[in-house]
């Protein structure tokens, strides 16, 4: 038995997700575990479709069991939402981790891991940062002074930077993956127009047709989203919700679920009482040093209140949402410490911290019930078991 793990959001699965399944098995794997982004994904947005939905497709996609990432990683930027799932995939015991990238020289994403591990690195970036480049340009910039061109080129490409973060999260965390760097075909990352049977995510939420997307996705991972149109994301029903929140919260809680030290909280608190759409929100509380992700994310948190503890550590437990016959034998024979939470009675025996998060995951299937198509009721998370898909 040979597991691999991928980091995944499937937001939605394609044919890419498909490839590098295949890719990964073909390497010798014998199951493949997600961890996947919950109904709250890292670029600060919600999901194109709820978990549940997101994990039967990925199930039927060819991957054999999907563990939920919590709102605080799933959310977080790309240092906490890459240790948040190699946290995961390590404790349900994968042995191999695998990554769609731009490049799939693994000793070069190695090498710039451990260059930005250093803390001269570390120093000089936060220095190019107070003088108003973002955290990604001033890595690049560090690296580039220091002569580490190919280093520094390796973080031009978005995937190239996750694939770096996880390397990070292994060496922090004591992890002994075996790697495997899959170079991605077809359309770069969130690249809009479509490329022969490959398309990237974005563009496929762009469709305003869902059915054109058939031809980008396997046809059983299509099936479940189009069985369970009400499912789906509706954007304009999540703009009201977000900003309706927003608008409700005490001045206190902007300090309290900002994670950022540059006056982000006081600018998003101003945006909220004087704009009346998510973009000219984001817009008119970021700065020159600041991504429009970063931003999004925080604005996410306050609508989630999530405190930005959490994500400073890994998550607590682990969530299966859906598997195939092959993936509950990973977890038989997996000798996790985290509990196992496979429906909602076992949330009773959850320690304080634990159970905390279980709360916040409940508050989240909630809120975003009311963002879909057919507006859900409360409790999805306490009334959705975890499914065995045959």
């Amino acid at each position: 038995m040979r597991t691999a793990g991928i980091v995944a959001e499937y937001n939605p699965f394609h044919n890419g997700h498909q490839y590098l399944a295949a890719q990964t098995r073909l390497q010798g794997a014998t199951h493949l575990v997600a961890a996947m982004s919950g109904s709250f994904v890292q670029r600060g947005e919600a999901a194109f479709a709820d978990k549940f939905l997101r994990a039967e497709a990925a199930v039927r996609g060819g991957v054999d069991l999907v563990l939920d990432l919590p709102a605080p990683w799933s959310l977080g930027g790309a240092a906490s939402f890459a240790r948040g799932a190699v946290a995961a995939l390590a404790d349900v015991g994968c042995d191999l981790l695998a990554f769609g990238c731009e490049t799939d020289d693994a000793d070069l994403l190695c090498r710039t891991a451990l260059l930005l591990q250093q803390e001269s690195v570390q120093a000089q970036a936060a220095q190019k940062m107070k003088q108003g480049a973002t955290f990604p340009a001033a890595l690049q910039q560090t690296l580039l002074e220091q002569n580490k061109t190919a280093e520094a080129a390796v973080l031009q490409a978005p995937n190239n930077v996750l694939a770096v973060e996880y390397i990070k999260a292994m060496n922090e965390l004591g992890c002994a993956f075996e790697l495997l760097p899959v170079r991605r075909i077809g359309p770069a990352h969130d690249a809009l127009p479509a490329d022969g049977t490959f398309a990237s995510a974005a563009a496929l939420r762009a469709m305003d047709d869902f059915s054109l997307a058939a031809a980008y996705m396997p046809a059983q991972a299509f099936r479940v989203y189009a069985e369970h149109p009400g499912r789906l994301l509706e954007k304009s029903s999540f703009e009201t919700a977000v900003l309706t929140a927003l608008r409700l919260l005490p001045d206190a809680a902007f300090s309290a679920f900002v994670d950022d030290g540059s006056g982000l909280a006081d600018r998003i608190r101003s945006a909220v009482k004087t704009t009346a759409s998510l973009d000219d929100l984001y817009q008119a509380a970021k700065t020159k040093s600041l991504t429009l992700s970063k931003v999004r994310r925080e604005v996410m948190h306050l609508f989630l209140q999530i405190p930005p503890s959490f994500a400073k550590g890994t998550p607590p437990y682990l969530r299966p949402l859906a598997c195939s016959p092959r993936g509950t034998e990973v977890l038989g024979a997996s000798k996790h410490r985290l509990p196992l939470l496979t429906k909602h009675a076992e949330a009773a025996a959850l320690l304080p911290d634990a159970a905390a998060l279980y709360a916040l995951q409940c508050r989240a299937s909630d809120l975003y019930a009311l963002c879909t198509k057919t507006k859900g009721a409360c409790c999805r998370e306490q009334t959705s078991s975890f499914r065995i898909i045959r």
